[in-house]
């Protein structure tokens, strides 16, 4: 909850704050939850969590910075496992590096769609739930991002 919230750039006392409030909003319209929407309580978790941070922004007046989802490309992408040799982790570093920077060329809505869906395993109905919009725009966004990613990274391998 803590790495969603924080893709708002907020501070650090914010963030507690808005992952408490998540979770006491959640317990007090859990009766409102219904499993049978095919949306996951995660999801559902997560929408509540994105609705508290928006409102909380837009009350501070606060530019929301969405580039901050990189933080979480980050986390799941710069591990090395300890286990290869040194020569291997180079190359696997450089890889995860390239994709990196290579995520980091989408545009925001494609990204965080590829983000949802590969890094956090999300079903297209909860991205389209999180990110307030149809199944059909994020299953094209999820694509085309996928396209727009191996046409970077074709482009990096032939400089």
């Amino acid at each position: 909850m803590f790495k969603f919230i924080r893709r708002f750039t907020l501070s650090n006392e914010a963030i507690e704050e808005l992952a408490q409030e998540t979770f006491l909003r959640a317990f007090k319209n859990l009766d409102k939850y219904d499993s049978n929407t095919g949306v996951s309580f995660q999801a559902w978790l997560l929408v509540i969590a994105k609705n508290l941070s928006i409102n909380h922004v837009s009350k501070k007046s606060v530019r929301i910075e969405k580039n901050n989802i990189n933080q979480e490309i980050d986390h799941y992408l710069d591990v090395v496992d300890s286990s290869k040799n040194s020569e291997i982790q180079i190359q696997e570093h450089e890889k995860q590096l390239k994709i990196k920077q290579a995520l980091n060329q989408l545009p925001i809505g494609f990204k965080s769609a590829l983000v949802f869906y590969f890094f956090y395993n999300l079903s297209l109905t909860e991205i389209a739930e999180i990110e307030d919009c149809s199944i059909g725009t994020i299953k094209s966004r999820v694509f085309r991002a996928k396209q727009m990613l191996r046409l970077i990274l074709l482009k990096e391998a032939e400089v």
